[in-house]
């Protein structure tokens, strides 16, 4: 008898364990390992768009967090996450959630409710989790700009700075090439309003020239891409609600000779940015991102409207 409750203490002992590296994700032996070349994969973002890893090779580090919104670790380390992408902005490296076996309703909400300032890639079918060996979560996998894994673990290296360096070591930057991370909330913003573009990506209004071009008579269309339910609640006195998912098949409502503007959320949202270049892919040459958005026009204390 006593063998067995030992037998049986070692079994609950060997289970824990096991139930403890799915979920936070032991990464040791785990293949493509560091040194080796990172498995290439394209896969849709949250906002409509999609990366092939190998677009980045010799222009960008990549740093890949596999993980999953039911995971109590995973979202310990969100956290450390955001942090890395303020601290690694405009040194070289982008930053992707990979999302595993989940739905995109579910991961916008996580989005939404975290204030993600990351792109999150959408591995439904856990294709991509399985190519990269991952058989837990949280996993962490830092991939330098020749394409080959150097850090694989499941946190976040401690040591931001030397992280980095690790990753882009004689990188020479080149022209940012999208998906890239959203903006952060430390965005500049021009001196000035900015001239009508028909440029590759919209040109960023700020909270003050947009106030200035509602009063200034020209044609204006500022747009509030976020769900119909949100823009009830609150948006920008005289914006429309289009949200971006509705964008394609409502565009034809627009005037495309108006001044166009989208916003979302905050800095954190991508989506404005996503509407602004589905209106520039359907022909649109006035359009313009406010990224601030309603956080920002709130806290401004500026002109909002609800519907009751």
């Amino acid at each position: 008898m006593r063998h067995d409750k030992k037998y049986c203490a070692s079994l609950a002992a060997a289970v824990l364990l096991a139930a403890l590296m799915i979920c936070q994700g032991a990464a040791y032996g785990l293949t493509p390992a560091v040194g080796e070349k990172a498995a290439d994969f394209t896969l849709p973002t949250h906002d409509g768009k999609s990366l092939t890893l190998s677009d980045l090779s010799g222009k960008r580090a990549a740093v890949l967090v596999f993980f999953a919104t039911w995971c109590p670790y995973c979202m310990e380390e969100v956290p450390a996450v955001k942090s890395f992408v303020e601290a690694s902005k405009d040194k070289g490296v982008l930053v992707y959630g990979i999302d595993t076996q989940q739905k995109k309703d579910i991961v916008g909400k996580f989005i939404k409710d975290r204030d993600i300032n990351y792109r999150i890639l959408l591995d439904e079918d856990g294709k991509t989790a399985e190519a990269y060996g991952v058989t837990g979560i949280p996993n962490v996998v830092g991939i330098d700009w020749k394409g080959v894994v150097r850090y694989r673990d499941y946190r976040m290296p401690k040591d931001t700075e030397g992280f980095i360096k690790q990753l882009t070591d004689g990188l020479a930057l080149a022209k940012e090439t999208p998906p890239q991370a959203p903006a952060s909330t430390q965005a500049q913003s021009p001196a000035s309003p900015p001239s009508d573009n028909n440029k590759d990506e919209a040109a960023k209004v700020t909270k003050d020239d947009l106030l200035k071009w509602t009063n200034d008579g020209q044609k204006l269309a500022v747009i509030d891409v976020l769900p119909a339910s949100d823009y009830a609640k609150s948006h920008i006195k005289g914006s429309i609600s289009i949200p971006v998912d509705d964008l394609n098949k409502r565009a034809a409502e627009l005037d495309k000779n108006a001044r166009t503007v989208t916003y979302c959320a905050s800095y954190q949202c991508p989506a404005s940015t996503g509407a602004a270049e589905i209106l520039m892919s359907l022909g649109f040459t006035n359009v313009y991102d406010y990224k601030g958005g309603m956080r920002e026009w709130t806290e401004a204390g500026l002109p909002l409207e609800s519907e009751k």
